[in-house]
């Protein structure tokens, strides 16, 4: 989930920056039980579809996705705020402040570990490991190698929103 919500959202200011847009391709081709990624299968679908007593629907995988969007969005936000208020003496400081919290938050991201590291299952796990069946299977949490959690993200995210908020209201802007 960490992979999908960095690749909607702080991808574009770090890793991806430059890149003007992001193509999700997944198979809806579930395997065995489409609720049990770790049964041999990995499904990776992003809708669970109705099973039994299942009601399906949106899968955690397309919720972290859609939170790198929302992150995207805030970014994108503080961003045009910045450049619309650059030169505005009310907002001189929080600008400053402004860009260089975008900075530190993107350089925080430990890119050359990703790009190092980050191998689909075998890497990005607490523990993962090939039975003597040869199933792949693994426990604790899902990790994108790039040294945020979950968590972080969310963390950021508030730090981002903090600042949008400041200089909408230094600049007498309407939220």
């Amino acid at each position: 989930m960490e992979t999908l919500r960095f690749s909607a959202g702080w991808f574009f200011r770090s890793l991806g920056a430059g890149c003007t847009g992001y193509y999700l391709w997944a198979y809806q081709c579930p395997a065995n039980d489409p609720y049990l990624d770790l049964d041999g299968d990995t499904d990776w679908i992003l809708q669970y579809p109705p099973a039994s007593d299942r009601k399906g629907g949106p899968a955690l995988h397309w919720e972290a996705f859609r939170e790198g969007i929302d992150d995207l969005r805030y970014i994108a936000t503080l961003e045009r705020l910045i450049e619309a208020h650059r030169h505005d003496a009310r907002t001189t400081t929080l600008v400053v402040e402004a860009e260089k919290l975008l900075h530190d938050l993107a350089g925080s991201l430990d890119v050359a570990r990703i790009q190092r590291d980050c191998v689909f299952l075998e890497s990005a796990w607490d523990k993962a490991e090939t039975l003597p069946d040869g199933r792949r299977v693994a426990e604790g949490r899902f990790r994108l190698p790039s040294g945020w959690t979950f968590e972080r993200y969310d963390e950021a995210r508030e730090a981002v929103a903090e600042f949008v908020t400041k200089i909408q209201a230094a600049a007498g802007d309407r939220p």
